[in-house]
């Protein structure tokens, strides 16, 4: 059921989870909408990666050090045995908006939000909340 907060930004949240993991998910085919939530996990046990949101219909398949302009981004840490996968939440926050579609990638270059090298391995998992339309 949604509540007034979704009806006042133009839909209703949709909640994203694929299966099996992948170093990379399109959240949003085409066109503009709104994410307002996101949790990413990492179950690499080797390698922290960079976890990053582009505003783009072209799938990230294969980037390596490609530029990119990431609308958001953030570090999120290997995984292990003991404690689980690697855990990435900025909780919610209000809206954050998107033109073209949207996709969130796991990036092993960890340096900048600007440069992503995809993750060609299944090591991520993916939920966000977002609004399209």
């Amino acid at each position: 059921m949604p509540n007034l907060g979704d009806l006042y930004i133009g839909g209703i949240p949709v909640t994203s989870s694929p299966s099996p993991l992948i170093g990379y998910f399109q959240l949003s085919a085409t066109g503009p909408g709104a994410i307002y939530s996101l949790t990413v996990l990492n179950f690499d046990t080797s390698n922290a990666k960079m976890v990053m949101l582009l505003d783009q219909t072209a799938n990230p398949s294969g980037y390596s050090t490609t530029a990119v302009q990431s609308i958001f981004s953030g570090p999120i840490a290997a995984g292990s045995s003991s404690t689980g996968p690697g855990y990435f939440s900025p909780g919610q926050f209000p809206p954050m908006q998107f033109k073209n579609g949207l996709w969130v990638v796991l990036s092993t270059v960890l340096t900048t939000a600007f440069s992503c090298t995809t993750d060609s391995g299944a090591n991520g998992q993916y939920f966000a909340q977002v609004i399209t339309g």
